[in-house]
């Protein structure tokens, strides 16, 4: 690391990094202590974090590009890369950097002996590494895979850091048990809270606790097995909530409870049909309802 750069003001400093490629920023805080301690003081901003369980990677979406961190086995050579040796909480690792025009690859290779568990413990330490430099406010966790005990993972301990946490895959629901199903609804403290999930625990229904209300403002669910639309503002009781359901009738039934419950915390509803392919029923969604035109969707 250039001494001169090191002396920098510190808001410039500040600048510089936030202009920066951020594979180049993980490649500089692992070299040098005092840069990596500037660089906790400045965080660096990103979108969004995304660790993808299917293939095993940290997704970081930033403002110049994407960052991928990836791991390799000891052996591999990574073309056009510089390897370098680095300890993260006292454990030797390689590692290079391979820079890209949209996307850099952060390559990762732990010398620890072998354990069963040996990816799992490298992500966890990787990951509570770079939240240390890293601001953002949206944490993703997508997942085909259905050996991954969900209860487990390391994510649990740090989600108070997020504002949006999101279990989301476009073609496969994301499995998990109903213990965490209820910690997610009940216990999560963000402002924002996407699902997309099934329940491996048969015939499970999710019930709010009376006594408990619930820190989330904003929740989208996408149709699963786990929740009917019996006492839906019951169940659910959210200022924002965005919910995928099976049919038009499903629709004029929320829509009826929603009109007859005393409810003071719904500021904002929104209802999305399974199939974007059905056109527009008004008549069905509205049938029973007292209402005026509108520009109902």
């Amino acid at each position: 690391m250039p001494i001169p750069l090191l002396k920098l003001p510190l808001v410039v400093l500040k600048c510089f990094f936030h202009s920066t490629d951020l594979s180049a920023i993980v490649t500089l805080s692992m070299l040098n202590k005092r840069l990596k301690k500037i660089l906790v003081a400045y965080k660096y901003p990103v979108k969004n974090f995304t660790f993808n369980l299917t293939t095993m990677a940290l997704l970081i979406d930033t403002y110049l590009n994407k960052v991928e961190v990836q791991l390799f086995c000891n052996g591999d050579y990574i073309e056009d890369s510089e390897e370098f040796i680095m300890k993260i909480r006292n454990e030797t690792m390689i590692f290079a950097v391979k820079a890209g025009r949209n996307k850099s690859i952060v390559y990762l290779k732990s010398k620890m002996v072998f354990l069963p568990n040996k990816d799992w413990l490298l992500y966890e330490r990787i990951t509570h590494v770079l939240l240390e430099f890293i601001s953002t406010k949206s944490y993703s966790l997508t997942c085909q895979r259905d050996d991954v005990n969900f209860d487990d993972l390391f994510i649990w301990k740090i989600t108070d850091s997020f504002s949006k946490f999101q279990i989301f895959h476009p073609d496969k629901k994301v499995p998990i048990s109903s213990w965490k199903l209820k910690y997610l609804l009940n216990k999560l403290k963000v402002d924002e809270l996407e699902l997309s999930v099934k329940s491996i625990t048969a015939g499970y229904k999710y019930q709010r606790p009376i006594n408990i209300e619930p820190n989330i403002r904003k929740v989208s669910l996408w149709i699963s097995e786990w929740f009917d639309y019996e006492n839906f503002f019951e169940k659910f009781k959210f200022p924002v909530i965005s919910c995928e359901v099976p049919s038009f009738a499903v629709m004029n039934m929320i829509l009826k409870q929603w009109r007859s419950s005393d409810n003071d915390v719904l500021e904002d509803l929104r209802l999305v049909m399974s199939s974007i392919y059905i056109p527009m029923q008004r008549a069905q969604v509205l049938r029973g309802l007292r209402s005026r035109p509108s520009t109902l969707k």
